[in-house]
């Protein structure tokens, strides 16, 4: 690595120590500030650490639930595309016809042409003159 990346890295890390360090003197005096408010109305010390730990635990899960629902939306962005994408081949099998129905006039619809499964005898969209063994 040549000096200047090196040093780079060393003042990015320099910054981040700094803001660490305001992060965590910011909390502790809440904490303090929290704890002399417990005191002064004699409670037990260990209420004063309430509030900070529910406000970090908040934060986190906060974080976590902001992550889940960008990924969610995300999702649903990607089926939203991938339905569309769909809706042009459903149309292809639109003129298709029900094999079970047997009043269906299936000789006004069979042709031989150039389709999706090369040249064959096709009725709508699929071909049927392949065995299907």
């Amino acid at each position: 690595m040549s000096q200047t990346r090196d040093q780079q890295a060393y003042q990015r890390g320099v910054w981040a120590a700094c803001k660490w360090v305001r992060l965590k003197d910011a909390i502790m005096r809440w904490d303090h500030h929290c704890v002399s408010k417990v005191r002064k109305y004699k409670f037990a010390d260990w209420i004063g650490h309430v509030p900070i730990v529910i406000a970090l635990i908040g934060s986190v899960t906060a974080i976590l639930f902001g992550g889940l629902i960008v990924a969610s939306c995300m999702l649903f962005i990607w089926a939203i595309v991938f339905i569309l994408q769909q809706v042009d081949q459903a149309d292809s099998h639109e003129n298709d016809i029900n094999y079970f129905d047997s009043n269906a006039d299936t000789d006004a619809l069979t042709e031989y042409r150039d389709g999706d499964q090369g040249y064959g005898l096709y009725c709508g969209s699929c071909r049927i003159d392949l065995d299907d063994d």
